[in-house]
């Protein structure tokens, strides 16, 4: 029997509780004539992109007939990372060409291998929620979907073309022009939203109206730079459901308030169906040491070092391979001495494991500066008193001899059933609490949670192991290799900008190791 969270209910009681941040957005809203002197403040930039969002749903949806509409509508499709990106990039698309938007989210499941990478059995409202007013449920434009159809254009076909009568490929109409005008007498622009499309920040037609929003570059002169829109806006669009928030509230537990928490994404062992999206995105299995050292070497180096800073750690991992957050574990052992506290620990280990986690350990150099006595018994740690949490998602809590805790969810990672991808969305959330976050280089997962870390505590991992500072704060795009001959406006001056340099193929490196 399936058990996932519901939010019906619950997201009602979360309505109330949000309605005072939709007047703040309001109130926060800037005149789009008034262009200050130097960037706002991320909080500012958020609450004036939402404002107008919110004022642009009523304006643009308030007609009656088709006609009287202009709607952007975000067809999300994959997985939950693919569909976070682009539900935001469609918001950007929206607010630069002066259109509401409306989400469309269509389930996709399966119940038989192999399974297709990008799954998605929830409905958007079972893992995501909206500030309180926001309502962008496709449902709004359309009271009849059918009504629609010969009055839709589609971003990335030839349609859009004919339509405009104006540019030569779409990729001119999406990089180079000015669809607000372009596309003026059309009720829907349809958007296939799997991407990041930092393309709609980098065109020149947008780019002094979105600066607006966000202030204008240092000096108050010239067009600004793309603005940071992603990892602005991103955390007050797109929240936890209800549900999840409930969850997350009880997980907070085991983070203690002056506690220094660390959070690894490990992108390895996922099953998929495209040989070649695994060859290039996912890691190796064997390679789950690589987020080890990284996280340890931005820590600071040496043990010793990182004992003198006196915050506790709190690790959390996320990874696809139920098999890699035991084997993490076990290197932390080795580093931070024998467990002294665990919850849940028989769940996901053998007992020989066991006895070489609770092992005394003469050998743990930080064990024994800190003074801490070999013991061969552990304690136990409280559960969350969170039915779903304890029977479900089994949060595994390991408290080491120096101190660190290791928190990660002991269920098997699976696309399968809402819960599994309820869970996914849970731990995204959880890693936004991070102060450090390893994560995996191209991976889409990270891309919401990264938007709530310090930027200097952003680190990738990449598929050979290779560990450093993130390249960009907003999530990477193959804008680069989309638009390179689809637009003729394109300049390599676009891929100086990291976010649009996610690769399409293999690496070379990868291919080259085919060949031999």
């Amino acid at each position: 029997m399936r058990k996932e969270v519901r939010t019906g209910a619950a997201g009602a009681a979360g309505a109330a509780r949000g309605a005072l941040l939709l007047l703040l957005l309001l109130l926060a809203r800037p005149s789009l004539s008034a262009r200050g002197s130097n960037p706002r403040p991320r909080a500012d930039a958020a609450a004036a992109v939402l404002a107008d969002i919110a004022d642009l749903q009523r304006e643009m949806l308030a007609g009656a007939g088709l006609d009287d509409k202009r709607v952007v509508l975000c067809k999300t499709v994959a997985g939950l990372g693919n569909r976070i990106q682009g539900i935001v990039s469609c918001l950007a698309l929206a607010v630069a060409t002066r259109r509401a938007l409306v989400v469309q989210w269509d389930r996709e499941v399966s119940t038989a291998p192999p399974l297709a990478n990008g799954l998605m059995p929830c409905r958007l409202e079972d893992v995501l929620a909206f500030p309180a007013g926001l309502d962008l449920n496709v449902s709004r434009a359309f009271a009849d979907p059918g009504a629609a159809q010969g009055r839709v254009v589609e971003a990335y076909v030839s349609q859009m073309v004919l339509q405009s009568g104006k540019s030569p490929s779409w990729g001119d109409l999406l990089l180079c022009t000015n669809l607000t005008f372009t596309l003026k007498r059309t009720p829907v622009l349809s958007v296939p939203a799997w991407r990041w499309m930092p393309e709609i920040l980098s065109n020149e037609a947008y780019r002094s109206a979105l600066g607006q929003l966000f202030g204008a570059a240092p000096g108050g002169a010239g067009v600004p730079d793309p603005p940071a829109f992603f990892r602005t806006v991103a955390p007050s669009l797109l929240r936890p459901a209800h549900a999840l928030e409930v969850a997350a509230a009880a997980l907070r537990r085991y983070w203690p308030p002056d506690s220094r928490a660390v959070g690894l994404q490990v992108r390895l062992g996922l099953e998929t169906d495209n040989e070649d999206e695994a060859a290039h995105f996912f890691t190796p299995c064997g390679m789950w040491r690589s987020w080890l050292r990284c996280a340890y070497s931005a820590l600071g180096g040496a043990s010793e070092h990182r004992d003198e800073a006196g915050a506790r750690e709190v690790w959390f991992v996320a990874a696809d391979s139920a098999d890699a957050k035991v084997d993490l574990m076990m290197q932390m052992r080795r580093e931070e001495g024998a467990v002294v506290a665990a919850l849940n620990l028989e769940h996901v280990t053998s007992k020989a494991q066991r006895e070489s986690l609770l092992r005394p350990a003469g050998e743990d150099r930080r064990a024994a500066r800190a003074g801490h006595a070999a013991r061969g018994a552990v304690d136990s740690l409280p559960a969350t008193g969170h039915a779903w949490l304890d029977g479900h998602v089994l949060p595994v809590v390991v408290d080491f001899a120096s101190g660190t805790r290791l928190v990660f969810f002991g269920r098997k990672a699976s696309r399968i059933a809402c819960e599994d991808v309820q869970s996914a969305m849970l731990e995204m959330h959880v890693l936004s609490w991070s102060g450090l976050l390893v994560a995996s280089h191209l991976s889409t997962f990270a891309a919401l949670p990264a938007a709530s870390v310090p930027a200097a505590g952003l680190h990738h991992v990449n598929r050979d192991g290779d560990c450093f500072p993130a390249l960009s704060p907003e999530p990477l795009s193959d804008a680069g290799d989309l638009f390179r001959e689809t637009a003729q406006c394109f300049s390599e001056r676009h891929v100086l900008q990291h976010a649009w340099t996610r690769p399409r193929r293999r690496s070379a490196r990868r291919r080259g190791q085919d060949r031999s």
